[in-house]
């Protein structure tokens, strides 16, 4: 069997194509681990930092306390 310059062509692309692919989806995995990563970062400053150093403004100011524990409320759509 012998492969046309065409036949060629069109496997160059498809290898092309396959290969493209294959990096974007190692980057996609590899943008979500980061992501989750940064996300535990955040909520472990949120709860561990500065949810104790507001505890201060529980009795000092307790309207501004309480407008933080309604502002720092986590929506997740």
């Amino acid at each position: 069997m012998r492969i046309r310059p065409l036949d060629l062509k069109i496997l160059l692309e498809i290898n092309v194509t396959y290969m493209v692919s294959r990096q974007y989806s190692i980057k996609r995995g590899v943008a979500t681990q980061n992501i989750e990563e940064l996300v535990k970062q955040g909520l472990d400053l949120l709860y561990n930092q500065l949810d104790n150093l507001m505890k201060i403004f529980k009795r000092r100011d307790p309207q501004f306390y309480q407008g933080y524990i309604l502002a720092r409320t986590i929506v997740d759509d």
